[in-house]
C-alpha cells in the first residue's frame, strides 16, 4: 500500500478530525523511516491574521520571524520527550500559517527536531514567550543528545516575556504567564488544559491507553495551537515598551544633541524628537488625594477633598503603535493615560504654599519675623535681635504659587549646580523630609516647556519613570 494511501486511511477513520474548521490535517511521511517504515508525524496547518506594526515596533522584518512553541513530557530535557511543535510563519503581508508537528510515538523525537531545524535554517529571528528560560534551553539540550546542531546558534531571538515584565506593574498584572496576559487582552480560549494536564493524556494515547484517542489527540494540538495564536496577539504588548523605549531614545539623542555643535547631525537628531503637546487647559475633575505627595498632611489633604481642581497641565506625545488595552497610572502630582496612539500627562493645577530648604544651614541666618532664610552675606547686615543661626528644620523660603512635579529625589537636586531642575528653577518641597519635589509653574518655565523640544521632552521622560516607580512599589507592598 502507498504512503499516501495510508495516509487517507488513516484520516478518515477520524472523521471528527477532519471536520473541524480550525486544523488541516496531513500525515507527513518522513523520508528518514526507521527499518520497519512505521515511523510518522502528524502535521496540522491553520492560516490566521497578524498585526504586523508590533513586530515593525521591535525593529522586526515580519518576513524573517518564526514564532514557536513546544510541548514535553516534564521540565528537564535529559528525562523527558518533546512531542509537539508549534510555529507560526509569514505566508504574505498580514497573513501567517501556523503549522504543528506531532509525534505519536517517542522514537520520533529525532525526526521532529530534525523538521524544525529544517524550518527555522530559512528564518533571522525566532520570536517566543520566556522561550529563553524553557523552549530554547530543553531543545538545545536534546540537539545535543542527538549530536545534532543547533538552528538558535545561527538565529536572533526575541522574548515578549522579557520584554513585557518591566511593565507589569503599570499594565496591572498580578501574573505575568500567557494565559493571564491573554485574558488582559480580551482573548478567550477553547483549551481548558495546562501543560501538566496534557503529560498524562499525551502518555495515554502514545501507549494506546486513551479511551478517546480522536478526542485526546484534539486536546493535545488545540492547545499548542491557541498557544502559539496566542503569541501572536501577544506581541501586541510590545506597544507599551515601544513606547517607554522610544521616549528614552529620545532623551539619549536630546543629551548628545547638547553636546554638538549646531551641525547638520544635530538638526537631523533635532528633526527626530517626538513631539510634546503642552497645553494649560480647564479640567472639571477633582483633585485626587492620590495625586498628594507622600508626605502631605491632613490639613493638605482634607483641604484638597474639598476642592475642585478648575485648570491642569496636560503634556501629550504620540505613540509608535496604539497600545491595545488603555492603561493609567498615578504618581504624587500627576497622571498618566496611554489609550490608542496617544500618551498623555495630567497635571492639576491648584494653589500652594511650598518652602524650598538650602541644604547649606550653616551659612544662613533664620529671621523669624519674616519666616525666613538668608544667606550669612546678607544676613549679617540684619540687626542681630531680628537674626539667628540657621537650623535643617528652617533653613527655607516659603513661596506660594503653582507648582510642576518633580519625579526624581529632591536630595538629589539641593544644592549648587545639581540643585537646579529646568536649569534655573528651584526645588520646592512641602516639608524637609519629603519625598516628592515641585517647580513653580512661572511664566518663563511654562513658555520654555513650549517652546524647547528637548526640555518638555526630558521632563515627559521623568515623569513616566516617577509612575512606573510607584506601581512597583504598590505591588511590592
Amino acid at each position: 500500500m502507498k504512503a499516501e494511501d495510508v495516509c487517507r486511511k488513516r484520516l478518515s477513520s477520524r472523521p471528527e478530525l477532519m471536520k473541524r474548521r480550525i486544523y488541516k490535517y496531513r500525515q507527513v511521511w518522513l523520508a528518514e523511516r526507521g527499518a520497519a517504515g512505521g515511523d510518522r508525524m502528524i502535521q496540522t496547518t491553520h492560516r490566521t491574521v497578524a498585526d504586523e506594526r508590533y513586530i515593525a515596533a521591535m525593529e522586526l522584518n515580519p518576513e524573517t520571524c518564526i514564532y514557536f512553541d513546544i510541548e514535553t513530557t516534564g521540565l528537564k530535557a535529559e528525562t523527558s520527550h518533546l512531542y509537539l511543535i508549534g510555529y507560526a510563519v509569514q505566508k504574505q503581508p498580514g497573513s501567517w500559517e501556523i503549522t504543528q508537528l506531532f509525534a505519536e510515538q517517542t522514537e520520533d523525537e529525532r525526526r521532529l527536531l530534525k523538521a524544525f531545524s529544517d524550518i527555522c535554517m530559512r528564518y533571522r529571528t525566532v520570536i517566543h514567550f520566556n522561550g529563553d528560560r524553557f523552549d530554547i534551553p530543553y531543545l538545545e539540550t536534546k540537539y545535543r543528545e542527538y549530536s545534532m546542531p543547533s538552528p538558535f546558534c545561527r538565529m536572533d531571538t526575541a522574548d515578549i516575556y522579557r520584554m513585557v515584565r518591566p511593565y507589569k506593574e503599570l499594565l496591572g498584572l498580578e501574573r505575568l504567564n500567557q494565559k493571564t496576559i491573554e485574558q488582559f487582552l480580551g482573548l478567550r480560549r477553547k483549551d481548558r488544559y495546562d501543560g501538566g494536564q496534557l503529560i498524562w493524556i499525551y502518555r495515554a494515547y502514545r501507549d494506546g491507553r486513551s479511551e478517546d484517542p480522536k478526542g485526546d489527540l484534539e486536546k493535545l494540538l488545540l492547545h499548542n495551537y491557541e498557544d502559539v495564536l496566542g503569541m501572536l496577539s501577544l506581541t501586541m504588548l510590545t506597544a507599551y515598551p515601544a513606547f517607554f523605549q522610544m521616549v528614552k531614545d529620545s532623551e539619549i539623542n536630546s543629551e548628545k544633541n547638547g553636546e554638538m555643535d549646531g551641525g547638520s547631525e544635530e538638526q537631523e537628531i533635532r528633526r527626530d524628537l517626538p513631539a510634546v503637546d503642552v497645553r494649560r487647559c480647564s479640567c472639571s475633575v477633582g483633585l485626587s488625594t492620590a495625586n498628594l505627595s507622600d508626605g502631605a498632611g491632613e490639613d493638605d489633604v482634607e483641604q484638597a477633598e474639598g476642592e475642585m481642581c478648575a485648570e491642569e497641565l496636560r503634556l501629550s506625545l504620540r505613540m509608535p503603535v496604539p497600545v491595545p488595552v488603555p492603561v493609567s497610572g498615578e504618581a504624587a502630582g500627576y497622571s498618566l493615560e496611554l489609550y490608542g496612539t496617544k500618551a498623555e500627562i495630567h497635571i492639576p493645577l491648584r494653589e500652594r504654599t511650598l518652602f524650598h530648604f538650602f541644604p547649606d544651614y550653616k551659612n544662613y541666618y533664620y529671621l523669624p519675623a519674616e519666616d525666613r532664610a538668608v544667606h550669612k552675606s546678607v544676613g549679617q547686615f540684619v540687626d542681630s535681635r531680628f537674626r539667628e543661626q540657621a537650623k535643617a528644620e528652617n533653613c527655607y523660603i516659603r513661596v506660594r504659587g503653582v507648582f510642576l512635579p518633580c519625579a526624581s529625589s529632591p536630595a538629589d537636586r539641593q544644592g549648587e549646580g545639581a540643585g537646579r531642575t529646568f536649569e534655573d528653577a528651584l526645588v520646592f518641597l512641602e516639608s524637609r523630609k519629603d519625598k516628592a519635589g515641585w517647580i513653580q509653574l512661572t511664566d518663563g518655565v511654562m513658555e520654555r516647556l513650549r517652546s524647547d523640544k528637548e526640555m518638555a521632552l526630558s521632563y515627559v521622560c521623568s515623569l513616566l519613570a516617577g509612575v512606573c516607580r510607584k506601581r512597583k512599589k504598590q505591588t511590592d507592598r
